[in-house]
């Protein structure tokens, strides 16, 4: 019986770390990011921002004016967003060049 209920706490502790780690995941993805890199246009005529630390592309959506910003470094502010699928994207809402 003892066995049991110490499994019981353990599988419960379990849950609530994991419920923990699943929160802060959901309340970092709406939190406020800049990015720099070169900004590009993607095979798919969406944009793809060369993030300059890691060399990572990361496709981004946002405002119009990312059109004249294609082929410049540029500073993306932000938010980390996930599509149905659960591919990630960067959102932008504003744009700035880069120095």
């Amino acid at each position: 019986m003892k066995n049991l209920s110490a499994r019981r706490i353990l599988a419960s502790l379990l849950m609530l770390s994991l419920f923990g780690v699943m929160a802060t995941a959901a309340f970092a993805e709406d939190e406020e990011v800049t990015l720099i890199g070169q900004l590009a246009k993607s095979e798919a005529g969406g944009y793809v921002l060369i993030e300059q630390d890691s060399g990572d592309s990361i496709t981004v959506t946002g405002p119009a004016e990312l059109e004249d910003s294609v082929g410049a470094k540029v500073k993306l502010t932000g938010s980390w967003m996930e599509d149905e699928s659960g591919a990630r994207y960067f959102a932008v809402t504003k744009v700035e060049p880069a120095e």
